[in-house]
Formats: C-alpha cells, structure tokens, sequence
C-alpha cells in the first residue's frame, strides 16, 4: 500500500470549456422606419394639396386693362412734359390737334423697316389686338422753325398678357432685321424723308431703338422710340427732336407702365368651381 493513497478511480478529462453564449440581436434600427414614414407622410400631403388645388383653383392672379379703360393709361401733357423738361406740351397739328386717336396709324409706316412710330397699321394691326388709343404731342413752336420736341405716345390692348409679351418680343425680332437700313418715309405732298435705322436693345425690360434724320437741313434731328409689355398691354413711346435720348424713351415706358399698373384689374384664375350644398 503506498502513501499517501491512490484513489481506486481513474483520472477524469478536464470537463470542456463552457460553450460562449450567442451574440445578442441588434436593436431594431426604428431611426430609418421613422424616416420613411415622415417622408410617406410628406408625399401624401403634397398629393392632397396638389389635388386639392386643382379641384378648387390655384389661386393665381393676373391682371388685366379693359379696353374702355385703356386711355387712362396715356401721359397727360404735363406728365410727358415735365419727363421732357418741356412742360407745356400742345396736340400735334398734323394728328387732330392732339386728341386721342382709337385707329390705326396708316399714313406713316409705308417702308417695310420705317419702324418705331407708334401704332402703324403695317406693324401691328394683325397681331391680334382688342383695341388701340394713340396721341401726337409736340413742343410749342417757338420762332417758326418748328417744335424742338416730338412726342408720340400708343397704348395697345391684348387678350392677355402672354399675347402682349409675344407681340414685343416679334415685333423687336423684325426691328432688328432693320438695324443698319437706310429707308425712306414718305408723307402725303411732302418730300422723301431719308432715315438710317441704329441698334435695338433692352434696358429694364424697354426695348429701345432709333433712327436719324439724313436729310441735308436734319440738323442732328434723331427719333427714339421704345415699347415695352405690362400685363395685357403694349406700351409704346417715341421721342424725337435734336436733343431727344434713350433716357427719355425708357422714363415715359416706365410712367406708363405705372398708369397701367392704376387701372389694371385683378382676375382669379380657376381651374374648377365647386358649390357645396344640399340639391333642390
């Protein structure tokens, strides 16, 4: 028997190593389903506004002139005069003393590229037009030689104001084709009028051009003109005399253009018109 004992059982193995739990399962990521219901929220409200606009109308307003208010939108003489730094403007005794005109300008406008005098039946007769106010204004005639300023001023009404912007911007295309042209205007027992046609170009919206007198007596005699869409009408202007500018052409659009602005109405546009209520 030895010492100290032996024990009557055979050794054991090592027991095995405990088997390591499986890894925990990640959180559910709730971030990206909160995403996707916000923006499925946002997708479906801008679908029912959308919808919502259509059956009820968008709201939109333009603005439009009447044609019976249209001559409120001509410069007084004073109003023109004073932008002239010629306060006492008087009618034009070739055009009915200055009263306002509602026709076509026929007698002038006869060259194909005479461009610039406002209201010529040649330019724009058929560009679809509902009515038509002119006037000629001019500076007292001071020694006999003649007035110092011209000034003639058109207002041309359109179905809307599309129809309006679409008129300046063909008319401006067929100015341009003019650019650089030697023409001639001719009056009813008068002599030939030379002109040469200057650049076209826009300022603040205004499309601008001019012609100058070639005649051997001009003087240094030039004609500005200018035109220019507001709402549903064409406003038109030219300036012409010896000290006459772009300047001017641009200021008289503008004060225009704000008269328009005055007597403008405003229209809703609707797509839909709904009434709700009980059936009688």
């Amino acid at each position: 028997m030895t010492y100290p004992p032996q024990s009557p059982w055979p050794p054991q193995p090592p027991p095995w190593p405990p088997v390591p739990m499986p890894p925990a399962a990640p959180a559910p990521r709730r971030g990206n389903k909160t995403v996707a219901w916000v923006i499925l929220g946002v997708v479906v409200c801008a679908l029912l506004v959308a919808g919502l606009m259509y059956f009820l109308g968008t709201g939109e307003q333009t603005k439009t002139v009447k044609d019976s208010a249209l001559q409120r939108t001509l410069l007084t003489p004073a109003e023109a005069g004073n932008i002239l730094g010629t306060p006492s403007l008087v009618g034009d005794p070739n055009y009915d003393d200055g009263a306002v005109q509602s026709t076509w300008d026929t007698e002038r406008g006869n060259d194909p590229c005479v461009i610039g005098d406002p209201a010529t039946a040649g330019w724009y007769q058929d560009t679809g037009s509902t009515a038509v106010r002119r006037q000629f204004l001019e500076s007292p005639e001071g020694d006999g030689t003649g007035a110092e300023v011209l000034f003639d001023q058109a207002v041309i009404a359109y179905p809307d104001t599309d129809t309006a912007r679409k008129v300046v911007e063909d008319i401006r295309g067929k100015w341009q084709q003019c650019v650089g042209q030697d023409v001639t205007q001719t009056f009813p027992d008068e002599d030939p009028w030379p002109w040469h046609i200057g650049d076209v170009a826009e300022s603040d919206g205004v499309v601008v051009s001019y012609a100058t007198d070639l005649s051997d007596d001009a003087n240094g005699w030039v004609c500005h003109f200018g035109m220019a869409p507001r709402h549903n009408v064409v406003v038109q202007t030219q300036v012409c005399g010896t000290t006459a500018n772009a300047d001017f052409v641009e200021q008289l659009v503008a004060k225009m253009s704000q008269k328009v602005d005055t007597v403008a109405e405003s229209n809703r546009s609707r797509h839909r018109h709904f009434r709700f209520g009980r059936h009688h």
